[in-house]
């Protein structure tokens, strides 16, 4: 934890660094725990967003004269790099096209949270897709980022689609004695299902329905929930419904796909939980979900939003926002002392925030000013 908390980011030598790691993670090699490190602090940072998009279009669109628009691209410096930063990334775009295209890799890890869809380039699971889904006009380049509900997978009991969205909502704080404070959160889906939006992509024969089941958070621990899927979701063998905790050594069975939980790893706010396929057309492939936390609280340590408390209404972890099985934002009390509140009226089990929504967490009060995609 001390090299992470030392990591200059702003660097060059540590920017080529964090530019290899996940272009290594692109190309579905394995990573070090160095490595990872510099993943999971690139993925983090906000400047990095498009420097992984200019990745991942390189090395989706690695043919003819998108490679050509690329890499002009990265000559133009629209990303005010250094000659030192540019020159590093254009090599290992280079390496990694060419080492694809003689040495296509079957087994890989990776943490699934790329500039633009969850689904890993180049890796063994973009040999379940058809081709045709990859070859994009230059119109639809541009605005990879939004997604168009006529082009989303259809719900097929009631034809209506399905969004895989994540969300940016935002928070005005009444503190006491002082100007209202603003918060802005990312809330995002962790999903399993045969769309390719989904956290873990499934394959498209696996008898998986687009969005089959949703990973949830609550105090630590993790859950599984089917969404009304139709080969329905088993944990150990067991079909279920409702919100079911899974831990190290759970089996998680979705259409003919198998996965293990290996490994759940808890840092501040964060939870990294790692699956490996054990039946398949993938088994031994390792997908990693980074989830975070988003929940209110006066612990520093528990809690990821902290607010002014001075009447310590705030329970250690209060209450929590997650996103459910309708795309919705639900606020959740967990189990709080004072209670938490939705336009005055005290909930007892998770209720959808809207904007215009009054929030009290105890005697703390709040208002959701906006609801964006993100």
């Amino acid at each position: 934890m001390g090299f992470w908390n030392r990591l200059p980011s702003e660097s060059e030598a540590d920017q080529a660094e964090m530019l290899e790691s996940y272009t290594r993670w692109v190309r579905g090699e394995k990573l070090s725990g160095k490595q990872q490190r510099f993943l999971r602090f690139f993925q983090e940072r906000d400047s990095s967003q498009l420097l992984k998009e200019l990745v991942d279009l390189a090395y989706q669109f690695y043919k003819g004269e998108e490679l050509a628009s690329t890499i002009s691209l990265l000559e133009s410096n629209s990303y005010k790099l250094s000659s030192e930063v540019q020159t590093r990334m254009k090599d290992n775009l280079l390496r990694s096209i060419r080492k694809d295209k003689k040495q296509p890799t079957t087994n890989v890890g990776y943490i699934p949270q790329a500039a633009y869809s969850p689904d890993q380039l180049g890796s063994a699971s973009e040999l379940a897709y058809d081709d045709e889904a990859h070859v994009l006009t230059g119109d639809s380049v541009s605005n990879l980022t939004i997604l168009d509900n006529e082009l989303l997978p259809l719900d097929s009991e009631n034809s209506v689609p399905v969004s895989l969205s994540d969300w940016q909502l935002t928070l005005e704080i009444d503190v006491e004695g002082e100007v209202s404070k603003e918060l802005n959160l990312d809330i995002k889906h962790m999903t399993f299902g045969s769309d390719k939006q989904n956290t873990i992509p499934l394959l498209r024969n696996a008898t998986a329905s687009s969005v089959h089941c949703q990973l949830t958070i609550e105090k630590d621990q993790v859950y599984l929930t089917d969404l009304d899927s139709e080969s329905g979701t088993q944990i150990n063998g067991t079909s279920v419904h409702e919100p079911t905790p899974i831990s190290v050594g759970t089996i998680v069975s979705v259409g003919t796909q198998s996965f293990e939980v290996i490994e759940i790893e808890r840092e501040i706010g964060t939870l990294m939980i790692s699956f490996e396929e054990i039946e398949g057309q993938l088994v031994g492939q390792i997908f990693t979900v980074q989830a975070r936390h988003i929940i209110i609280g006066r612990s520093e340590k528990l809690a990821h939003i902290h607010v002014p408390d001075p009447n310590r209404t705030l329970s250690r972890q209060h209450a929590q926002f997650e996103l459910l099985r309708s795309n919705q934002i639900y606020v959740t009390d967990l189990d709080s002392t004072n209670g938490t509140y939705v336009d005055e009226i005290k909930i007892a089990a998770p209720t959808p925030v809207v904007v215009g929504s009054s929030l009290r967490f105890g005697d703390v009060c709040c208002r959701v000013t906006a609801i964006e995609p993100i």
